[in-house]
């Protein structure tokens, strides 16, 4: 067996980028906050929805001079500690993948599904590498779609 987990495990654990001024990572974990909350109201409309919002959602052009993958997973990390109910896995990886896209960095979500027993999770991946939500039956997992 191989021993994969700790790929998996560092994007839940890693603290906040140290270059990163306070600033700054006050103004992503709010946006995380909103982006969490206006997901949320979208899912309540519907999945096409929230389907459609990250769909459309185009990488930005100008490139940022920090960790843009450390700083959106910590701050969707910490978003959904304070949210005030459950953040499933569609929800926390369409705000990763949204506040990614924003700050030029090329994130797809990929939503799959599970026949036995039936789950369905979402995950971000970066050039075909799991950066968000991983774990271990993601690699059993059909996609269903990539945005």
């Amino acid at each position: 067996m191989i021993y994969d987990a700790p790929r998996l495990i560092v994007p839940r654990l890693a603290p906040w980028p140290g270059e990163v001024s306070m600033l700054v990572r006050l103004y992503v974990f709010v946006e995380a906050v909103l982006t969490l909350i206006w997901l949320d109201a979208l899912g309540m409309l519907g999945f096409r929805f929230v389907h459609r919002a990250v769909a459309t959602t185009s990488t930005a052009t100008v490139a940022v001079r920090y960790d843009a993958l450390t700083l959106a997973r910590v701050a969707v990390r910490d978003a959904t500690i304070f949210y005030f109910k459950p953040v499933h896995c569609l929800q926390r990886s369409a705000a990763v993948t949204r506040l990614l896209r924003r700050r030029g960095v090329p994130a797809t979500l990929v939503i799959g599904y599970l026949p036995m027993p039936i789950h369905c999770p979402a995950w971000v991946e970066l050039n075909t590498q799991v950066v968000w939500d991983g774990h271990s039956l993601i690699a059993l997992a059909r996609v269903l779609d990539r945005l």
